[in-house]
């Protein structure tokens, strides 16, 4: 087993993990198979300002449909850092850090 560690602030429809079919956008601690694997949804409202991260890299990029989605697989202990960015009505991204722990 796996402990998925989740921070951070986010919102449904712009930020979200999605584990075994259940989305997740809130604060918590959910133990996981090594193996599983989580989908990683961070959206923006017109380009491609959302990414995903893994260790500081990143790994996802928005498409021009305001999209950064990416399949992380477990592989042992992980935080995921979920950002939800909204400064003005015209800029709403999110996201998503991966930190895998040792």
């Amino acid at each position: 087993m796996a402990t998925v560690t989740i921070t951070g602030n986010a919102q449904t429809n712009w930020c979200n993990i999605v584990i075994d079919g259940v989305k997740y956008t809130s604060v918590q601690t959910i133990d996981v198979p090594i193996g599983t694997v989580i989908t990683c949804n961070a959206n923006d409202k017109y380009d491609d300002q959302s990414y995903v991260q893994l260790n500081g890299i990143t790994i996802a990029n928005g498409d021009d449909r305001g999209k950064a989605i990416y399949n992380y697989t477990v592989v042992g202990n992980v935080m995921i850092t979920l950002t939800y960015v909204h400064p003005d009505s015209d800029t709403v991204y999110g996201i998503i850090a991966i930190t895998e722990k040792s």
